[in-house]
């Protein structure tokens, strides 16, 4: 971000709306407790871990209280994963993205 206030003069403050994270053997623990706790404390309101060992996306609906009304959802990585930040309007296709990486 710092480039981007240097060098065009626009500036981007606060917290992301939304995080992905995809989850290695390194990360795993740090993914599901220490990054979740300082999203929540940043006020991220939705955090999502792409666990590819177990073929799963876990999204945490952290809302806009800071986590004090947390959801969480499960998914498979065999289709689409609405994005709550847009109503769910917006969605990512998970087997479409495991296909092509498959296929490389």
């Amino acid at each position: 971000m710092r480039w981007l206030c240097k060098n065009t003069g626009r500036c981007i403050y606060g917290a992301p709306d939304m995080v992905i994270e995809v989850t290695s053997p390194s990360t795993r623990k740090k993914d599901f407790g220490k990054k979740l706790e300082k999203y929540v404390d940043a006020g991220v309101r939705e955090y999502w871990i792409v666990d590819v060992k177990n073929q799963k996306v876990i999204v945490y609906d952290l809302g806009d209280d800071f986590g004090e009304n947390m959801d969480l959802m499960i998914y498979g990585m065999d289709g689409e994963v609405p994005v709550g930040i847009y109503d769910g309007e917006c969605k990512i296709d998970f087997e479409e993205i495991v296909n092509s990486v498959v296929n490389i």
